[in-house]
């Protein structure tokens, strides 16, 4: 089986949704399935390829971070190319951090959709504003909540 992995960020980066992909992608290469990686080029604002611990990783340019969120309206046509090119069987988007995933789920077209959800709640106390913008990024992520073909929580709380 052919899989692409979307996430936010990857590995060199270090974070618990990082760690978490990277060990998924390990895992599932190692029960013989065929999986690359796209990400966000978090050091510089150009595509790039490389290959981390043996999984091939395709890098895209950030226009701008919005509260540590890569954004780029240019994703969508840069993940259809891939899509069209390498015609996973199934695309693993990783989420909360928006946008990536959202957009990896808008470009999938007919191909099945996992939406790996990691965490329970965006809001934080005693930031207003960033509480508010999590309602919005709540109410924009219902599309891709409703398109994705299955949605797995990575744990019992986060469900």
């Amino acid at each position: 089986m052919k899989i692409m992995v979307v996430t936010p960020y990857f590995s060199p980066k270090i974070g618990g949704l990082e760690s978490y992909a990277l060990n998924l992608s390990q895992e599932l290469k190692a029960q013989g399935n065929e999986v690359f990686i796209v990400t966000s080029n978090h050091l510089a604002q150009k595509r790039a390829e490389e290959t981390i611990q043996g999984l091939r990783v395709t890098r895209l340019p950030v226009l701008f971070n919005l509260w540590n969120t890569p954004v780029n309206p240019l994703w969508y046509f840069s993940l259809r190319k891939i899509i069209k090119r390498e015609k996973p069987d199934i695309i693993n988007a990783h989420s909360p951090v928006p946008f990536m995933a959202d957009m990896a789920i808008l470009a999938s077209g007919k191909t099945h959709t996992t939406l790996t959800y990691h965490a329970a709640t965006l809001e934080k106390d005693g930031s207003t504003i960033f509480s508010i913008i999590a309602k919005i990024y709540g109410f924009l992520q219902k599309p891709s909540f409703r398109k994705a073909s299955s949605i797995v929580a990575v744990s019992q709380y986060v469900k």
